[in-house]
C-alpha cells in the first residue's frame, strides 16, 4: 500500500490491499505468533500498510485468523540468546565441521542417534531463530529472513540479490539449515524444511535472476558436502524454473560441456571463473537496456558505452577461463609470453579491448602458422584467443567473423591434437551457423548476446533468457559425479 503525497494523513488500506497483504499478515500474526500489535506496527513500517486496529480484528475474524491467546502474548527473545540456545536444542549425530573454524564446529554435541523429538527441537530451534532475526534487518541473517517470509518492500527487490550475495558466506543461515539436513540425513527434516525453498523460490520468480546464481553455488556447495536430499530439492525448483525464467541456447553452455569433464579439483578454479562470469552478464542483464525495468543511463552513449564494457569485460573473462583451463590440462602453468609475436600484439590488443586490431593480428599468426614460420607457438593459446575473439564477435552480431574465427580454432586444435578444444568449438560453430539459418529465415530463435545486430544502440535489442541459458546447462553439471 502506498500512503498519500500528505506525510500528515494516512490511506488506509482498502480491500484489494487487504487481499494482497493476506499472506504476510497470515505469517505474522498465525505462523510467527506475532501480537497484534506488533503486526500492526511491522505492515506500516515495511509495507506502508495502513489500518487501524479494529479493522485488523474485524478482517481476522472474517479470515477466522484465531490463535491460542496464551501464545498471542508471549514474549519474543532476543536474537542473540536464541542464538547461544540454539546449540542446547540441536540433536546432532556423529557430525565434524568441514573445515577449520566453520560455524557450525560450535553447534557439535556429544553423538546421539536422532530420533522424531530430536527433529521437532531441530524445527523448533529454527523456528524461535528466525521469529528473532526477524527485525535484525542490519545483518545478513535478518535480510535471509526477510527473503525467506517474502516480507520485503518493493524498493527490496532491487537490492536484495547483492544481501543474498553475503549470505553465500560459510557462516550464513542457509548453509546452518543445510548442515543440520546433512548431519541428519533424514528426509523427514528435508520436507519439514522445505517451505524455507519454497519461498526461495518464490524470489526467483519475483524478477530476480541473480537469486539463481545464489542457488546454483549452493547447489555447488551442497553437492560437495554430498547432501544429496537437500540438492534433489533445489535441482527439482531450478529444472522448474527454466522452462520460464530461463532461456535457451546460450553460448557459454558450449564450453561447459567440455570443462565439466575435469576433476572435481582441476575445475574448482573453473567454476569460480564461470559463475564470476554468469553473474558479470546476468548484472548486465539487470542493467542493461532488455532488462524489465527502466534502464538506469539516460543517454544513448551511455547505453553504447555499456554494450561496449560488456564484451570487453567478457572478452577478458574468457581470458581468465582459458588461463584456468590451461592449467588443468597441463601439469606446467601456462606460458607467460607467448613465442609469437604477432600472438603477443593480438592478446595485447584482445585485453585492452580492440578486437579489430586483435582480429587483424591473430589473422596474421594463422597465416605465420599455415606457413610454418611460427615457431615454438603455444596452440593452446592461439586456439583459446580464437575461440574467444569468436564469442566476441558473437556478442556483437558479427556472425560472419565470428563463423570463421572458430574455423580456425578448430583447425588449430586439430593440428595440436586438443580433442576437448575442438570439440567445443565445433558446437559454437554449429551454434553461429544455426543463429544465421534462423535470421535468414526472418526467425530470431538464438537471440544474440548483448545486442542483435553490431553495436548500434536501439531498444530491446537484448533478450534476458538467452544470458540465463547457462544455468539450465550449469545445473546438469554439479550433479555430475567428478
Amino acid at each position: 500500500m502506498v500512503p498519500s503525497s500528505s506525510t500528515q494523513k494516512k490511506q488506509y488500506a482498502k480491500p484489494p490491499d487487504w487481499i494482497r497483504h493476506k499472506p504476510t499478515i497470515k505469517r505474522l500474526y498465525l505462523d510467527l505468533g506475532w501480537t497484534l500489535e506488533k503486526v500492526q506496527s511491522y505492515m506500516e513500517d515495511q509495507h506502508q500498510f495502513y489500518a487501524t486496529k479494529s479493522m485488523y480484528k474485524k478482517r481476522l475474524q472474517v479470515w477466522q485468523f484465531v490463535k491460542n491467546s496464551k501464545r498471542d502474548v508471549q514474549p519474543m527473545r532476543p536474537q542473540q540468546d536464541i542464538r547461544k540456545d540454539i546449540p542446547l536444542r540441536l540433536a546432532v549425530n556423529d557430525a565434524s565441521p568441514t573445515s577449520s573454524g566453520s560455524p557450525w564446529g560450535m553447534f557439535t554435541a556429544p553423538p546421539r542417534a536422532p530420533s522424531l523429538s530430536d527433529l521437532q527441537r531441530t524445527v523448533a530451534a529454527l523456528q524461535l531463530y528466525y521469529r528473532a532475526s526477524l527485525y535484525a534487518v542490519d545483518t545478513p541473517h535478518g535480510d535471509w529472513q526477510r527473503l525467506v517470509l517474502g516480507t520485503g518492500t518493493a524498493e527490496d527487490s532491487h537490492t536484495v540479490h547483492e544481501k543474498v550475495l553475503r549470505l553465500l558466506r560459510i557462516n550464513d543461515t542457509f548453509l546452518f539449515v543445510a548442515e543440520l539436513i546433512r548431519t541428519r540425513g533424514c528426509p523427514s527434516l528435508i520436507q519439514m524444511l522445505q517451505p524455507l525453498f519454497d519461498n526461495l523460490r518464490w524470489a526467483v520468480t519475483s524478477h530476480n535472476p541473480e537469486t539463481i546464481i545464489c542457488l546454483l553455488r549452493l547447489l555447488q556447495g551442497i553437492r560437495l558436502r554430498q547432501q544429496s536430499g537437500l540438492a534433489c530439492i533445489l535441482k527439482g525448483y531450478v529444472s522448474e524454473m527454466s522452462s520460464t525464467v530461463l532461456g535457451k541456447s546460450h553460448q557459454f553452455s558450449v564450453i561447459w560441456r567440455q570443462l565439466s569433464r575435469y576433476t572435481r579439483d582441476e575445475m574448482a578454479e573453473v567454476e569460480k571463473h564461470l559463475l564470476s562470469a554468469a553473474s558479470f552478464e546476468w548484472r548486465c542483464a539487470l542493467n542493461g537496456d532488455g532488462t524489465p525495468s527502466a534502464t538506469p543511463f539516460d543517454s544513448m552513449l551511455d547505453e553504447y558505452v555499456l554494450r561496449w564494457e560488456n564484451v570487453v569485460t567478457r572478452a577478458r573473462t574468457w581470458l581468465d577461463i582459458y588461463r584456468c583451463c590451461r592449467a588443468a590440462r597441463s601439469e606446467k602453468a601456462a606460458p607467460g609470453t607467448p613465442a609469437s609475436s604477432a600472438l603477443r600484439v593480438a592478446l595485447e590488443h584482445f585485453i585492452a579491448g580492440r578486437f579489430a586490431d586483435a582480429e587483424a593480428s591473430i589473422q596474421i599468426v594463422c597465416r605465420e602458422t599455415d606457413s610454418g614460420n611460427a615457431p615454438d607457438l603455444p596452440p593452446l593459446i592461439l586456439t583459446w584467443t580464437l575461440a574467444g575473439l569468436g564469442f566476441v564477435m558473437l556478442d556483437t552480431g558479427n556472425l560472419e567473423s565470428a563463423a570463421n574465427l572458430f574455423r580456425l580454432s578448430i583447425l588449430n586444435s586439430e593440428r595440436a591434437g586438443e580433442i576437448a578444444e575442438k570439440d567445443t568449438t565445433q558446437l559454437a560453430l554449429q551454434f553461429v551457423l544455426d543463429r544465421q539459418k534462423s535470421s535468414q529465415h526472418g526467425s530470431a530463435k538464438y537471440p544474440s548476446g548483448f545486442a542483435m545486430g553490431t553495436l548500434e544502440v536501439g531498444a530491446k535489442h537484448y533478450d534476458v533468457g538467452t544470458k540465463a541459458h547457462l544455468f539450465a546447462t550449469l545445473k546438469g553439471a554439479l550433479y555430475r559425479s567428478p
